[in-house]
Parts: structure tokens; C-alpha cells; sequence
């Protein structure tokens, strides 16, 4: 049996393997170090990207993204007890709508027959929040168009959502828009 004779300039087989593996625990070793969180550094020359911090609501509200989140017709239903409903369904976040375009089309009111100045029924939206749950204004919808479709003026826009979603106290807000085009 002869032995194949291993090229010139190689590394003998077993100082080889050795080698991997002092590479790999090196490696191993040196991300072990890191600290916990360290991100890598931006290119040379990038602004770095900052963001806003959500604003800090109780813990009882963040759920994990995907929960379920009901909704209520608040012109169908504008007695609807959120509370209430929370307590007896275990649903603690709701969308309520319908918020639509008004007067130049850039105010917004709730959809349906008029209602009281705090619809939906602001107590019950304080006793949901007080439990841990939350609700958010769903704007447009089968009443009525969203204020983006009627309204011309960005900053008319801006500041018929920013009210609204300011007076509700809204950590998020959702929007249904439909084409007057496609009845479907």
C-alpha cells in the first residue's frame, strides 16, 4: 500500500481539522462577547434612521400582533357597551366606526343618524380602557366617504384626522376606503 504523498505547501490532515476547529470556537467565542443588542454600525456617510417611541399606554393594552381586534357599527349600534362586551367576550380591542367626510369634506363626523356629542359612549370606552383593553376610529365606509377622498386641502386632511384621533384618544386609527365606482 503506498501512501498518496500530499502536495507541497499543504498542511498536514490533522493540523488542519485542528485548525477548523480553533477558527470555530475563536468565532464561537468572540460573538459570545458582544454585547447584548449591539447592531452593526451604519455605512460611512448614512444618516442614521430614528425613530419616535410609541406612546406609552398601560401594559394590559399591548397585545401580540394578529390578536383580535372586533368591531362595532356605531350607527347601527350606539349603545354598544364596550365594557361590557369586553368582560363577556375576552375581545379587548375594537375598531369603531364608521368616522366620515362632512361639510367641505374636510371635517368628519360619525356615519349614520345623528348622535350624541360623545358618540360612541365615551364612559364605556373609559371603563374598557380602565380594564386593559382599547378601541380606535375606523375611518370611511358604507356611510360616507373618507375624508382623503373629498378632502382637497392636505393640511384640511391632516387636521380633520389629528382631531379626531386626538379627541378619541386613539393609539392607532384604521381607514375603509371604497370606490364610489365599484358598488361590489
Amino acid at each position: 500500500m503506498s501512501r498518496k504523498a500530499r502536495e507541497s505547501g499543504t498542511l498536514p490532515r490533522p493540523l488542519a481539522v485542528l485548525a477548523a476547529f480553533v477558527l470555530a470556537g475563536a468565532t464561537a467565542l468572540a460573538i459570545r462577547m458582544l454585547p447584548a443588542g449591539a447592531e452593526p454600525a451604519p455605512p460611512a456617510g448614512a444618516a442614521p434612521v430614528r425613530f419616535a417611541p410609541p406612546p406609552q399606554r398601560p401594559a394590559a393594552v399591548r397585545q401580540p400582533p394578529g390578536s383580535f381586534v372586533g368591531f362595532v357599527d356605531t350607527a347601527r349600534d350606539p349603545e354598544f357597551d364596550l365594557a361590557a362586551e369586553s368582560r363577556a367576550t375576552g375581545v379587548a380591542r375594537y375598531a369603531l366606526g364608521h368616522l366620515v367626510a362632512d361639510g367641505d369634506g374636510c371635517l368628519v363626523r360619525w356615519a349614520g343618524p345623528p348622535q350624541p356629542a360623545d358618540a360612541p359612549d365615551a364612559a364605556g370606552l373609559g371603563r374598557l380602557r380602565a380594564a386593559g383593553g382599547d378601541a380606535f376610529p375606523v375611518f370611511g365606509g358604507p356611510g360616507g366617504d373618507d375624508p382623503a377622498v373629498t378632502c382637497t386641502r392636505p393640511g384640511g386632511l391632516a387636521t380633520a384626522y389629528r382631531k379626531a384621533v386626538g379627541a378619541f384618544g386613539a393609539a392607532a386609527a384604521a381607514f375603509e376606503i371604497r370606490d364610489a365606482a365599484d358598488p361590489a
